[in-house]
């Protein structure tokens, strides 16, 4: 079948007279997969390693809606007490060293105030997200383990069309957030830096 390049003899479909490069067909090839039976689990926690795993709890508690991150209003200021829930972020963040994380910024639908900083929702998600990753940057995280993207409010947790007055509130609340989402490492893509 394969007339110039001879089966590799890995026990793996030798039959077939080609070489199997990566038996598994999890994109880590043989040479570095730790695991080559098994294909890698694709979820942002030590992708490049061809092992199938999951993500620590530790690690998963800072994942997703991350309470407690909150801004001025109409403003990508932290308010005074973020600063306590991304320091365990970032403690987090360096006991993982290989993770990188994209930072999501959401907003509620409510329309930007006249006058101010930001022209609509996604200029106002966006640098929330680069607050948040100027602030765990600031504190060691190395930079290319880290981006931000804003979604203004294309993403909301809870529609509250037809909501009114404090069930209204919570909703815009709940889609007023910041998600950590971890990057999906691909078998190209070189480790991050510690």
């Amino acid at each position: 079948k394969c007339l110039n390049e001879p089966e590799d003899m890995d026990s793996f479909q030798d039959e077939d007279g080609c070489p199997d490069p990566d038996n598994d067909n999890d994109g880590v090839l043989d040479a570095a997969d730790k695991c080559g039976d098994k294909p890698e689990t694709r979820n942002g926690f030590q992708d490049a390693d061809g092992c199938p795993d999951e993500i620590p709890e530790t690690l998963k508690k800072f994942t997703g809606a991350i309470q407690g991150i909150n801004f001025k209003l109409n403003d990508a200021t932290l308010v005074a007490g973020a600063n306590v829930v991304l320091d365990k972020a970032v403690a987090v963040l360096k006991e993982f060293a290989e993770v990188r994380l994209e930072i999501q910024g959401h907003t509620d639908a409510q329309p930007i105030l006249p006058g101010g900083k930001f022209a609509d929702n996604l200029a106002l998600s966006q640098a929330r997200g680069e607050t948040v990753r100027a602030y765990l940057v600031s504190k060691g995280v190395a930079d290319d383990r880290v981006v931000a993207k804003g979604y203004g409010d294309d993403q909301p947790l809870e529609s509250p069309v037809g909501l009114t007055g404090a069930k209204l509130n919570a909703v815009r609340a709940k889609n007023r957030r910041v998600e950590f989402k971890l990057i999906e490492a691909s078998a190209a893509m070189p480790a991050a830096k510690p």
